[in-house]
């Protein structure tokens, strides 16, 4: 591309004798204009806005998204200083630091707070260029700015959801400790003290077994509404998972007890609960712990308003109790337990001992119930109300009760053959041998199979099983419960209910459930009086309608016995009779019973 220019040449005269013609290469400038046009037509373009001021920092140029961005026009901030966005959020010493670091460096970015034309104040990610010129003096600012309010958005929704339950919106465990810590060295500063609040709903899995979880889900949004009414709003409640929950009590003092506020919680809870068109009951076992007396960490906080909550747990529920050392030496000697437990049927720690059962019409023994010891390292009988209900809780109670079953089956098919038969009895005693059955081992796959593999490699018949349930172990799963009791009762095993008179049981149990035994519980007998002997008269009445035989526990005393006899009870056991018994002595007592009556 040429760009030609003329001269004429002249005559002294005047007259025009020729012309000159000079040619110029303009590519290069055509060129450098395509590229300036293409520079700002992408300038124009941008998501980003573009601000450009000169080097006193006078705006004097702004891009489309400029305004998209602030609300600002062009028109509106040539010849107006940046500041015209500025949110208040920034000290003068930060915009000084941002020059100084511009002059001397050419460049800054970061992120800034500043303010739109319509007052809104919003996060901006900016950067900032000089511009020089061939001399090196700054001659322009660049700034490009980018609106961030999204991405913050976004970052705060994902911080939300790492540090908050997704189902009721509180604080998980994460941030509670987080918070936990923090007030934790606010009282160590200003000298105070601050409670941590551990609780467990009680009764809560019922609700969900029996209504669902969609119906359990309901439950603990409800109950975390309440329990955000129960505490002050510089404190929290936190949900750890499942039905466990806490609260921090960031400082108490005479106003505000920890014991006034499980107090609060309780009465709340109790409330009924309106759940899918259903009224629903609960409770709450709460353990309260407090700094600095009890725990000086948030790790020793959490742990001993836990121990505090499972003593609460084991001693009735829906209550509070205070951490206390007694408490922390009771769980230390829970887990040396739960590890001796552990170990016990591998290292032969476990001892079978037989109670005799009474026929009160012939006092014949009528046959045996299986109960489980466990040895101590130093060869003591550790008492099964230690253990037991430790073993249900950890699970190990199915090995146990395993265990057992291949013990006392085998040991009762020892006892009812050779010395049945070898001091030849006159008549048939139909003895029987009761074994215990937990509802870990009734919600356990395949118990009604491994129960008749038992059975039928000692030799016993299924009817000479008794299997004892309690209506606790019942109550844990009452659909899975019945299902199981009836396979066995089907397969020709005894059921027997345990405990009966200690809990919920009615006497609409006797006919729901698949039982052929009813075994009264012995406060029941401890506590006779004119109702409760009216009440056993009519229990055992209605029992022998159904074909139930009845069995009384505990008995001590032959005013008891004779009390039994008079209302028809079928048979007994209790010290009266004898303790539970080690095998050799309780063969030494069945033969003697058996010589006795001259069988």
């Amino acid at each position: 591309v040429l760009l030609g220019n003329t001269k004429l040449i002249k005559l002294g005269s005047g007259r025009v004798i020729g012309r000159i013609w000079d040619f110029q290469d303009i590519t290069k400038t055509q060129n450098l204009l395509e590229k300036l046009k293409l520079s700002a037509s992408i300038v124009e373009n941008l998501l980003e806005g573009i601000m450009v001021t000169d080097k006193k920092g006078v705006i004097c140029n702004v891009n489309p998204a400029f305004t998209l961005i602030t609300g600002y026009t062009e028109e509106e901030v040539i010849g107006k200083k940046p500041s015209i966005l500025k949110s208040g959020h920034h000290t003068e010493e930060f915009y000084k630091k941002m020059w100084e670091n511009l002059l001397s460096e050419g460049s800054w970015q970061g992120e800034i707070w500043n303010r739109r034309k319509d007052g809104e104040v919003y996060p901006q990610w900016l950067t900032i260029n000089s511009i020089k010129n061939e001399a090196g003096e700054i001659v322009r600012f660049a700034a490009v700015l980018y609106d961030i309010t999204e991405i913050r958005s976004k970052q705060k929704e994902l911080e939300f959801q790492a540090n908050h339950d997704a189902l009721t919106g509180l604080p998980n465990r994460s941030l509670f400790i987080d918070r936990l810590k923090t007030a934790i060295e606010r009282a160590k500063r200003k000298k105070i003290e601050l409670a941590v609040l551990f609780m467990d709903l009680d009764g809560f899995k019922k609700v969900n077994d029996s209504m669902g979880h969609a119906a359990g889900d309901i439950l603990l949004k409800e109950v975390a509404k309440r329990l955000l009414r129960c505490i002050r709003s510089e404190d929290t409640v936190a949900r750890l998972g499942g039905d466990e929950f806490t609260v921090l009590l960031t400082e108490i003092d005479d106003e505000l007890n920890p014991v006034d506020v499980a107090r609060r919680i309780i009465h709340t809870l109790i409330e009924p609960f309106d759940i899918c068109e259903k009224q629903v009951y609960i409770g709450v076992s709460i353990g309260i712990s407090i700094y600095p007396n009890d725990a000086k960490d948030a790790e020793g906080m959490m742990k001993n308003a836990d121990i505090a909550m499972y003593w609460v747990k084991t001693s009735g529920k829906n209550n509070y109790r205070l951490f206390t050392k007694d408490l922390n030496e009771k769980a230390d000697r829970r887990l040396e337990l739960e590890s001796y437990l552990r170990n016990a049927v591998k290292e032969n720690r476990l001892l079978a001992f037989f109670q005799p059962k009474i026929n009160l019409k012939t006092g014949y023994i009528s046959g045996m119930e299986a109960l489980i010891r466990l040895k101590s390292s130093s060869g003591n009988i550790i008492s099964p109300g230690e253990f037991i209900s430790l073993a249900e809780d950890t699970g190990i109670i199915t090995e146990l009760d395993s265990w057992m079953l291949k013990k006392a089956t085998s040991f009762a098919k020892g006892v009812f053959s050779k010395y049945s038969s070898s001091l030849s009895l006159s008549i048939n005693i139909n003895l029987s041998v009761a074994i215990n059955l937990s509802a870990k081992d009734i919600e356990s796959t395949g118990i009604v199979k491994r129960i008749k593999n038992f059975v039928k490699e000692s030799g016993l018949l299924p009817e000479q099983i008794e299997l004892e349930v309690t209506e606790t172990s019942i109550l844990k799963d009452v659909k899975k419960a019945i299902k199981v009791l009836f396979a066995l009762r089907k397969e020709g095993f005894n059921i027997a209910l345990d405990d009966f008179g200690t809990g919920y049981s009615s006497f609409s149990y006797l006919s729901q459930l698949p039982i052929n035994i009813l075994k009264i519980d012995r406060s029941f007998i401890l506590s006779a009086n004119k109702n409760t002997i009216s009440i056993m008269k009519a229990l055992i009445t209605m029992a022998h309608e159904l074909k139930i035989k009845v069995v009384a526990e505990g008995v001590e005393t032959k005013k008891q016995v004779d009390f039994l006899k008079a209302i028809n009870c079928d048979e007994v056991q209790g010290y009266f009779f004898s303790k539970p018994l080690r095998e050799d002595e309780f063969i030494t007592l069945f033969i003697k019973n058996i010589k006795k009556f001259n069988l």
